[in-house]
């Protein structure tokens, strides 16, 4: 009976055990389920505040886009003020857009509040020395005030950088013919006159 009994509490022991570490794989089983509950709705959570924020982008973007174009057309149709405001609401949320300090400095200089279209060029060349477009308007704006000189330096400067600038060229040889060498001016005309052809 002695053996039996022995077999019989090795046999009950082990059951004991072996229900003891079920029941701590049970358990960890179900914490590490719970864990991956969590993370996995953390992450989801994660993933829906992106969602909201690149949906908040995007509406900021077409907004931003759909204010460039009415300014645009306001512009075309000689409402430089109209423009501006429309240019400036876009500035007030995004100071560093180039596109539309650019076309503040347009409409500055349309509007003769020439400080105004100076200050929008000096932060463009500061946000993209090398834009030539804005190197352009500063010499129209030049031009206007009599400044020849930096007209034409900001012009061929507006060349060197955007070769494709017709009007910087045009207005490059129209300088030169005024005081420049007529070899210069000649060859400004000549490549405003192959871009435009």
């Amino acid at each position: 009976a002695w053996p039996a009994f022995r077999v019989l509490t090795f046999q009950y022991g082990m059951s004991d055990v072996v229900a003891s570490q079920e029941a701590m794989l049970r358990e960890s089983l179900a914490e590490a389920e719970q864990r991956r509950e969590r993370e996995s709705g953390e992450l989801g959570r994660r993933v829906e505040e992106l969602r909201a924020s690149l949906d908040r982008q995007t509406a900021e973007a077409d907004a931003t886009d759909a204010a460039l174009k009415a300014a645009q057309s306001a512009m075309r149709a000689g409402a430089f003020d109209r423009a501006l405001t429309l240019v400036d609401g876009v500035l007030s949320g995004t100071p560093d857009h180039v596109e539309a300090k650019y076309m503040a400095a347009v409409c500055a200089r349309y509007l003769t509040k020439d400080d105004l279209a100076i200050a929008h060029l000096e932060t463009l060349r500061a946000l993209v020395p090398e834009f030539g477009r804005g190197f352009q308007e500063e010499g129209h704006l030049r031009r206007r005030r009599g400044e020849n000189d930096a007209a034409l330096q900001a012009f061929q400067t507006a060349c060197r950088y955007t070769p494709a600038l017709t009007a910087s060229w045009t207005a490059s040889a129209d300088l030169l013919d005024l005081a420049g060498p007529p070899a210069e001016a000649t060859a400004a005309r000549a490549h405003a006159a192959r871009l435009a052809g």
